[in-house]
């Protein structure tokens, strides 16, 4: 879903309000925590002063209404085919999985949504209700972050919107995608400020074990919007995790490679187009790269010329991801196929990244290509509903995260792994309350004094080289007994 879609057709028509002239709107009140969606002349006679609509006058009298017109918007014939590729794909679940478990894991209710008229019933429902939760989150993520945008430009900090909003700007059916919270970037010196400027407005810090920020120092924090939404605010792209394998790129030189996506009929600042396409291709290998909607991100975010792909090249390389990136171009190529992405593009760029400079590089980028033709073709990502399939572990190798000798696995900064569980009276748990505000500062002064660059001392090619084939030994020995 698109909280970018708010081009020809809607005027804004009072704070943080926009309405449709055509066709239908769906308005989002934060007060009430209620949308309604108008249709026809109801959505030309919306005015934030004077609404027609009684639900409309309750909810303008208490906060403004957020609203944005959800449908196709014009865009590039790639956009339409990934959007029919994608659609095609999500009518035909395998037989071999629990049906509704797969459409839910790999997140296509939203692209059902689309061909509901000739849906069995029950699926029918099944994505007419996940389609309505998704308008429901979009608008209140909206609204939230159009809040944050007038705390920050009050404050001074420069920003990013990253992932959900920003990415879901580039599908031509925007409504189709969907996401849970809302993922912000701000500089590690300007964390602190910007806590401050949110919990002063109002918002709340929903890590309440300060103890644990204060020892773990995570890459992000979370908040509470006014709205509900929760939102990721990260200081670092790559988890604290991620960058000990030596993943991941400083924060400056994000916003130094900085773009802007309209959301909420404004310009808002998110990662550049290369930047962008690195981060989705990072973020799904850490968590496997077994969504069908993470390869449909990669598809819409991905350039279609030759110099979009020479940047993501480069971008790759300064994020230490070329295996991320390899993999994941190639395992989004052979899901979609041709015209839902370029493939050829996405497959020379893959090779690139594999043959890389040296013959340590080389070494590794063959034996990753030869695993995942084996893998992806006798574990193929698609018929599963989940679970830490070959096909999972394979994709999480790539940032590091694969099987290993337990002796060869590096604790985050040379400190011991603590994780962050959900649950209140668990002392590893974020939600469970403990610390001072000392803790809150010595850790936000720990944040200020880094980067977001990856934490871990490079390693000599030959050490690196090594534990690589004792890691992938492991793992071809496991694969016979993965399932």
């Amino acid at each position: 879903m698109r909280a970018a879609s708010v081009g020809a057709g809607l005027v804004r028509a009072g704070p943080a309000t926009w309405v449709g002239l055509d066709g239908e709107v769906t308005l989002f009140s934060p007060r009430l925590g209620r949308c309604v969606v108008l249709e026809g002349e109801a959505a030309r006679e919306v005015d934030a002063e004077k609404p027609s609509d009684p639900l409309l006058r309750l909810a303008a009298a208490g906060a403004p209404l957020v609203g944005a017109h959800l449908g196709t918007r014009p865009g590039p014939q790639h956009g339409a085919r990934l959007a029919d590729a994608v659609t095609a794909l999500a009518l035909e679940p395998p037989p071999t999985v629990d049906a509704s478990s797969w459409r839910a894991h790999h997140r296509v209710l939203g692209h059902l949504w689309q061909r509901r008229d000739g849906l069995a019933p029950d699926v029918a429902a099944e994505a007419e209700r996940a389609y309505a939760a998704g308008v429901e989150r979009h608008l209140r993520t909206l609204s939230d972050l159009l809040a944050w945008r007038a705390l920050m430009d009050a404050a001074g900090i420069a920003w990013q919107v990253v992932k959900g909003p920003a990415v879901a700007a580039r599908y031509a059916r925007p409504d189709a995608r969907t996401w849970n919270d809302l993922d912000l970037l701000v500089a590690p010196a300007d964390l602190g400020a910007a806590l401050a400027a949110a919990t002063g407005a109002g918002w709340r810090l929903a890590d309440v074990n300060l103890t644990l920020l204060a020892d773990v120092v995570p890459s992000e924090v979370h908040l509470l919007a006014p709205s509900g939404t929760v939102v990721d605010l990260h200081w670092a792209l790559t988890s604290t995790r991620v960058r000990s394998r030596g993943v991941g790129t400083t924060t400056a030189a994000l916003f130094e490679r900085s773009g802007a996506v309209d959301v909420g009929g404004a310009a808002v600042p998110t990662l550049g187009d290369a930047d962008t396409l690195v981060h989705l291709c990072v973020h799904a290998a850490a968590s496997g790269a077994d969504r069908l909607g993470w390869m449909a991100d990669v598809a819409a975010a991905a350039p279609s010329t030759p110099g979009g792909w020479r940047e993501v090249a480069a971008a790759a390389r300064d994020w230490r991801a070329p295996r991320a990136v390899a993999g994941t171009l190639v395992r989004a190529a052979a899901m979609l196929g041709p015209g839902a992405l370029d493939v050829p593009g996405a497959l020379s760029t893959a090779s690139s990244l594999r043959r890389g400079t040296s013959l340590q590089q080389r070494a590794v980028g063959a034996l990753d290509a030869a695993l995942q033709r084996v893998v992806d073709a006798r574990f193929p990502p698609l018929v599963t509903a989940g679970g830490r399939t070959p096909a999972w572990r394979l994709a999480r190798s790539w940032v590091g995260l694969g099987p290993r000798p337990a002796h060869l696995a590096l604790a985050a900064g040379g400190r011991g792994r603590r994780a962050f569980v959900d649950a209140a009276d668990e002392p590893a748990s974020a939600l469970h309350a403990s610390g001072s505000p000392a803790d809150l500062e010595r850790f936000l002064a720990d944040v200020a004094g880094r980067d977001g660059a990856p934490e871990r001392t490079r390693p000599s090619r030959w050490s690196t080289l090594r534990r690589y084939v004792l890691a992938q030994s492991e793992f071809l020995w496991r694969f016979p007994h993965a399932r």
